[in-house]
């Protein structure tokens, strides 16, 4: 039940913060050549070989997991996505956004936001959240990339304890900007 609050929370969070101003950021990164491409008919991801993909069901369409061994060692957890619809919902986004960051607070113990960017790419405009908290007593951090596209809200989700952020940040961010939605 506790996981399902978690998801309710993270998805009504993703749903959140259209508007505003935006920063421009380009992608910058090009995945090696030896890295895999998870493809789907929306969408495609690529991640290193070392990763395991693990096709999902129903809400998590995948999971890319990282083997923690001498050649990976930054030991992050977790790369996942879900998606919402929103066609034909008229959402106050800003109300959302208040009441998912409450939920997470009631879910999450010592809940932090740490940041919350508008930003747009050449694939689009996007929102890039990042928070922590402690779940079953562990402390994890989390970076969301939420990416609007053609009625459907796209959740993208780094997952890494929060002694391994720092370490862990780039890598992840690397792999969550080759995320493409196929136009």
């Amino acid at each position: 039940m506790r996981k399902l609050a978690v998801l309710l929370a993270i998805v009504i969070l993703a749903s959140c913060g259209q508007g505003g101003n935006k920063t421009a950021k380009t992608k910058t990164f090009t995945a090696p050549a030896d890295w895999k491409t998870f493809a789907q008919d929306k969408y495609s991801i690529q991640y290193p070989p070392t990763w395991t993909l693990k096709p999902g069901e129903g809400s998590i369409p995948f999971t890319i997991t990282a083997q923690p061994d001498s050649a990976n060692p930054l030991n992050i957890e977790v790369i996942n996505m879900t998606s919402r619809d929103m066609m034909g919902q008229n959402i106050d986004l800003d109300a959302l956004s208040k009441m998912a960051a409450e939920q997470l607070k009631n879910v999450l113990t010592n809940f932090t936001m740490i940041s919350q960017k508008k930003l747009t790419d050449e694939d689009g405009d996007y929102e890039q959240v990042i928070f922590s908290g402690d779940q079953y007593s562990i402390g994890m951090t989390y970076e969301q990339l939420y990416r609007p596209y053609d009625g459907k809200i796209y959740i993208l989700t780094l997952t890494t304890p929060k002694d391994k952020w720092a370490k862990s940040q780039q890598l992840g961010e690397n792999i969550l900007s080759t995320f493409t939605v196929k136009k």
